[in-house]
């Protein structure tokens, strides 16, 4: 069974790319032929399916599907480049036959689970802007512009730009275990100000009327 390592939608523009690649050296056939430059078309055509075997080996998990292709895209050569010619070109079309197969075959392939600490697993709008800092190895500076992006979306829905300031002053409420905390936090914090005693309130008076007297003193 055919495991993906990456995501299915970037494995199938990969795939194409490889196709492309393929279908323009098959229209470069002619080309070859007609000049009698048949050494150096296989040449392209060979470095083609090496380069196709690494990157199927890069989207798929193990070696199977990279081996089974470079088997299927290998010609056997004749005793000329010119007498390799021809089965080169149907090696050529069946190694695009098999890649096209493989599109069709994706839904059928199993899907890379999502790795929670993968650069992917960003937020969409923070991996597109800051995905090129990350792969450029600014990575302070990939974080500082995440921050930005984090705080000017929290300025554009509560015109706070921290998450303090949004849950102090702006009384940002979220439904759940942690809002009620909360509100049991202050009403227990209410609670205690309330029973405070008598003799604590005139403790707490003659302690500030005694540092008055102390300052003036001094």
């Amino acid at each position: 069974m055919a495991k993906l390592l990456i995501p299915r939608k970037e494995v199938k523009q990969a795939l194409e790319v490889r196709i492309r690649a393929g279908h323009d050296l098959i229209a470069k056939a002619e080309v070859a032929e007609n000049t009698g430059g048949y050494r150096d078309w296989l040449h392209l055509v060979e470095t083609w399916r090496i380069e196709t075997i690494a990157e199927l080996n890069r989207l798929y998990e193990g070696t199977d599907i990279g081996q089974e292709f470079g088997f299927t895209a290998k010609p056997a050569e004749r005793s000329s480049p010119r007498y390799t010619f021809p089965y080169a070109k149907m090696r050529l079309q069946d190694g695009v036959d098999m890649l096209q197969s493989l599109i069709g075959r994706l839904e059928l392939a199993v899907g890379t689970s999502r790795d929670a600490t993968a650069l992917e697993s960003l937020h969409p709008v923070i991996y597109s802007k800051c995905r090129k800092l990350y792969e450029s190895g600014e990575y302070a500076a990939g974080v500082e512009k995440g921050f930005k992006i984090v705080r000017d979306r929290l300025r554009a829905l509560t015109g706070h730009e921290t998450g303090s300031e949004a849950f102090g002053r702006g009384q940002l409420y979220i439904a759940g275990a942690a809002a009620i905390r909360r509100d049991q936090s202050a009403f227990s914090s209410a609670s205690t100000s309330d029973q405070a005693t008598p003799g604590s309130v005139r403790a707490s008076r003659t302690a500030r009327r005694s540092s008055s007297v102390s300052g003036s003193s001094s």
